[in-house]
């Protein structure tokens, strides 16, 4: 509400006839739903959803059968064939690895191996080997081996699903990870004086988010930590203590 006054003539009375309340006839009306409506039409949208949802036909047992990319945890070569590791009964179809890997892509399928392929929304862990490659376990307990030639995949991965969340020295943290122990960052060559002997080391990214480099010191830290430890039972218990105590506290730790 605001108002107005006329310069000419001011009365109480015409101050008061002056004021009015505005409305802007621009906004559209207001539409009350209840929850009942609301919920309905959730549903509605998520039947929509998954009749629009990509889908892959195969054959099994003389017949066409339609699968749910989201319900493809992982495609295995075998053969002349593709395995497609659907829940809850895996399909083969007779087509290359390449040629199916090309197909997915789009839908956020990579390849982690020469003979696998797994859906990104189905990872559920990935773990890094000493030998520098990764062990990637998806939706069901299945575990998959995440070799050097496909590593730099595991980025497109973390990119493809927090593309938008990440930030910057996030996105430089993911590359040093997918570069380490790789050609990228260079190596060097350990010979034995004795035999000769030869073998190429690459060098690590030494980022402190790293699972791999940091591996080591974290159990040299663990195992001095457990040395520490009496043979009895331990309990964290947080507390506060007056604040007149708090020097005394901190001197006698």
């Amino acid at each position: 509400m605001f108002s107005t006054k006329s310069k000419r003539s001011y009365t109480p009375q015409a101050a008061e006839d002056q004021y009015f309340e505005a409305v802007d006839t621009s906004l559209p009306p207001v539409i009350r739903v209840d929850a009942a409506s609301l919920m309905r039409v959730s549903r509605q949208l998520e039947v929509i959803a998954k009749r629009q949802a990509p889908r892959i036909a195969c054959k099994a047992k003389g017949r066409i059968l339609f699968l749910d990319l989201s319900e493809i945890v992982a495609v295995q070569a075998e053969g002349n064939y593709v395995s497609l590791q659907h829940r809850p009964n895996p399909y083969l179809l007779r087509e290359s690895l390449s040629s199916i890997a090309e197909k997915l892509k789009p839908y956020g399928f990579i390849r982690i191996h020469r003979s696998v392929v797994v859906n990104i929304s189905a990872v559920e862990e990935i773990q890094p080997l000493p030998t520098g490659e990764y062990r990637l376990r998806v939706k069901g307990g299945k575990n998959y081996l995440v070799t050097r030639p496909y590593k730099d995949n595991l980025r497109d991965l973390a990119q493809q699903r927090y593309s938008a969340s990440l930030t910057w020295p996030q996105r430089k943290v993911l590359d040093a990870i997918a570069r380490c122990r790789t050609a990228a960052l260079g190596g060097h060559r350990d010979a034995c004086v004795s035999c000769g002997h030869q073998a190429i080391s690459y060098n690590s990214c030494r980022n402190r988010h790293c699972p791999k480099c940091q591996t080591g010191a974290r159990d040299q830290w663990l195992a001095k930590r457990q040395l520490e430890l009496l043979a009895v039972g331990y309990y964290h218990l947080v507390f506060s203590v007056p604040h007149m105590l708090v020097r005394r506290v901190h001197a006698t730790p």
